[in-house]
């Protein structure tokens, strides 16, 4: 249970904490295509500077293609979107719910390390799944690290979101499932809460007293 005391704005991070995401997936993906050291250029506490750039926007798909494929250069364009984003998995309605309750009574943000070629994969499995995009409307503002330029767990990452919205640091709560991600908003003073999916934990069990 989190202690909301005088808190008035909740920033989620999106994979692992509201969309389910499994790198593993993505891993044994490009494995699969012949990668034999995918785990030592990218993982969920740290990666180079290519899945760096495509998550701050400042190379595109065909460049992060070329790039991997300077790599493995036997592979095909979609091959190797199909293995990025093998990753993505499902998005459970129950936290939209939870999110929309909670949106009722506090300012409710997203802040998410995420690139375009993601973005399109899973807003298309919300689409299909359910029919239209019950995401983004549930969010007073979502930032994309693509987007914005400026990705966690940097601090200006963090200072950004603040700024743009006008926020009390210690009136803000930020929720992650990356641990350092928690630790870059904690030296903004930001509240924070580490969601460790790796052991069980989901945002539905966080708020018990919040009606869905």
């Amino acid at each position: 249970m989190i202690d909301l005391s005088g808190i008035k704005n909740i920033i989620f991070d999106l994979g692992g904490v509201i969309l389910n995401i499994d790198y593993n997936k993505t891993s044994q993906a490009f494995k699969d295509l012949g990668f034999t050291n995918f785990d030592e250029f990218y993982s969920q506490k740290e990666q180079t500077s290519l899945f760096n750039d495509l998550e701050t926007g400042k190379i595109n798909e065909s460049q992060f293609i070329s790039k991997i494929q300077i790599q493995q250069c036997d592979i095909s364009d979609l091959q190797i979107i199909d293995a990025w984003n093998a990753m993505l998995l499902d998005l459970p309605k129950v936290r939209i719910q939870l999110i929309n309750s909670l949106s009722k009574k506090y300012r409710v943000f997203l802040l998410s390390n995420t690139n375009s070629i993601h973005l399109n994969s899973f807003m298309t499995t919300i689409q299909t799944e359910y029919g239209s995009d019950i995401l983004t409307p549930s969010f007073e503002k979502v930032y994309l690290s693509h987007e914005i330029g400026l990705r966690k767990p940097n601090i200006d990452c963090f200072q950004f979101v603040l700024k743009d919205q006008n926020l009390n640091a210690s009136e803000t709560l930020f929720l992650d499932d990356s641990i350092q991600h928690v630790e870059g908003a904690q030296k903004c003073g930001i509240r924070t809460s580490f969601v460790d999916v790796k052991n069980g934990m989901d945002i539905i069990n966080l708020f018990p007293d919040t009606v869905l």
